[in-house]
């Protein structure tokens, strides 16, 4: 079992340097940078002032010499510092990943907890009203685009019916602090949380009503219905617990979504989290921050896969040894 962990971890780290390495590449290869997008329109601006920025932030090395300086820095534990926010990047990351992780954590607490619900209330009713009605409902939530329905909740309920801010993380007129500050923020945030659910929630009601039906059909559901069990009674004793199981396998792989979900609707509502400063990173060519920001990403992928693959060799011995 050790060599099998020391193993994935090392395949799992190589992983990892090609892909910053894939991923700095890519950044340097794009058309403009952080000076060029900058300057643009500026004409006072003259040529020695652009070269003098461009050496400034360090774009005047090659890529290839760049990159293992950047690879250098980051081993020692600096990301560098933030073109826009002219701050390091673990602080960028620091101070707008609570807010992120809140609204993903949340979405997905309620996404899980709402598709297990209706999965198994449309496989119960199986070609029913109910059941029409969920898949319906579910097939619509998997195509509607995210951005496109936040736009359209944020015209309704934030600017026809003033129920919800149209933006923004808190009040900018009011100064509400402790529990007041808390209600305000969340105020704030049930609309972009709302997007996130239910654009969310198809793909794990349809997986969830899938396994139920095939739950439903095996031997031991059929055996304790014969025993004359309530419909109730088979649900919460062997439908729901059995729906569990790989269940906790496709949210092990969602894990790494949880941080880019956010990004779209982060930047519509305007609310400044770790999403919100990706896509100005990403907007401006801020290196720095877009390698914080994918090399963070890739690293929760990783982890999550390791742990993934860790877990499935405790419980099936043949993975670790080759045969499975």
């Amino acid at each position: 079992m050790k060599k099998y962990i020391i193993k994935r971890t090392f395949i799992s780290l190589l992983i990892l340097l090609f892909l910053s390495a894939l991923i700095y590449f890519l950044i340097r290869l794009m058309p403009g940078d952080y000076v060029k997008n900058t300057i643009v329109g500026n004409t006072k601006i003259t040529y020695e002032m652009k070269n003098s920025l461009i050496a400034s932030y360090g774009l005047n090395e090659g890529i290839v010499s760049g990159y293992f300086k950047w690879i250098a820095s980051a081993l020692s534990g600096s990301f560098g510092t933030s073109f826009i926010y002219k701050i390091p990047v673990s602080e960028v990351i620091g101070k707008t990943i609570w807010v992120t992780l809140f609204i993903s954590v949340v979405s997905f607490v309620l996404e899980i907890v709402i598709s297990i619900f209706l999965g198994i209330a449309s496989a119960v009713n199986k070609n029913k009203i109910t059941d029409n009605i969920i898949s319906a409902l579910s097939i619509v939530g998997i195509s509607m685009p995210g951005f496109f329905f936040a736009v359209i909740l944020q015209k309704i309920f934030a600017i026809q019916l003033p129920l919800f801010p149209v933006s923004g993380l808190v009040s900018v007129r009011e100064d509400y602090t402790g529990i007041y500050l808390a209600f305000d923020m969340l105020w704030h945030l049930f609309l972009p949380v709302l997007v996130i659910v239910l654009t969310g929630i198809g793909s794990y009601t349809k997986f969830i009503r899938t396994n139920t039906l095939e739950i439903l059909n095996s031997d031991f559901v059929l055996t304790a219905r014969a025993k004359g069990l309530s419909g109730r009674a088979v649900i919460t004793r062997h439908v729901f617990p059995n729906t569990l199981v790989p269940l906790i396998s496709i949210i092990s792989t969602q894990i790494p979504t949880l941080f880019t979900r956010t990004l779209i609707v982060e930047q519509i509502f305007s609310i400044h989290g770790f999403g919100y400063a990706a896509f100005a990173a990403m907007k401006m060519s801020d290196t720095p921050l877009i390698m914080g920001f994918t090399i963070f990403l890739a690293l929760i992928t990783i982890i999550s896969i390791l742990i993934s693959d860790i877990l499935y060799a405790v419980a099936d011995p043949r993975i670790r040894l080759g045969k499975g």
